[in-house]
Order: structure tokens, then sequence, then C-alpha cells
């Protein structure tokens, strides 16, 4: 074996080695969280600006928005999160949609634990769930009401 293709081969398996040991969660979806405690939102529309000013904070932005859902992404270097955002008056959802450089990894349902997503339970690197988690925390505080 020439001395380069070994190089390469073992490069490889050094490569993938580390690729299997990339920390998987449980992929973070918030379903229907209401808005923080004694707070009251008057309409849709609130909850909506709520999740668009948070969206953009985050680095997130809204692709699409049909009255009750929007989708919204975040790309960071060779990372990309997309997300359903199911809302109305009361109460609002943050649903896995798809990702790329997460290691994302579903299973059939079994006993591990996890999220369940359209039958299935998703693992994903922990940095997704912290992106879900910062947008989640950002939408809360836009829907506090500001002291008067």
């Amino acid at each position: 074996m020439q001395p380069s293709r070994f190089i390469r081969l073992t490069s490889m398996c050094v490569a993938l080695a580390v690729a299997a040991c990339v920390p998987l969660a449980t992929v973070e979806n918030v379903r229907h969280a209401p808005p923080a405690p004694g707070v009251e939102v008057s309409s849709a529309m609130a909850v909506r600006s709520a999740i668009e000013r948070a969206a953009r904070e985050t680095g997130w932005t809204v692709d699409e928005d049909s009255g009750s859902q929007m989708l919204v992404r975040r790309s960071e270097k060779r990372r990309v999160a997309v997300l359903d955002v199911d809302y109305d008056a009361n109460q609002y959802g943050l649903r896995y949609r798809d990702s790329e450089g997460f290691s994302y990894r579903w299973s059939p349902v079994a006993d591990y634990g996890g999220t369940i997503i359209n039958g299935e339970r998703g693992r994903i690197h922990r940095d997704y769930n912290a992106w879900v988690t910062e947008l989640d925390g950002a939408i809360q505080r836009y829907l506090k009401p500001t002291a008067q």
C-alpha cells in the first residue's frame, strides 16, 4: 500500500470514528407552550409579532407565514435548522421540520425516550436544542407585558 493511500484511509477511519462519537440528544420540540404565566395575549397577531421579533433577535428568518403557522430557518456556518411554528392567540409550538449538519437520526418508536415526530423519535446534536431553547426563551420574553 502506498503511504499516501494509507494516510487517506487512516484519515477516513479517524473521521468516521469522530463522527460516530457526536453527542446526540432528544430533539426538543416546544409543544404549544402557553405565553408566560399570568400574561393574556390579545390576539394571534400579538403572538405572531412576538415570534417574528424573537426570530430576528436569535438569528432565525421567517420563510413562510400562513396566518397560523410559520416556517422559520436558521443557518450558521455549515448548519441549517428548519422549524414549523404553530400559533394562535393562546399558544404556540416549535416543531422540528428539517436540518443539515446536526447529525439528525431517527428511529422507530422505542423505549429510550425522546420526542415523537411522525411516529418516530428523533436524536440530534445538542447545539440544535440550544438554538430552539434560545428562540423559545426570546418568544417568552416578547410575550411578557412591559412594565408601565
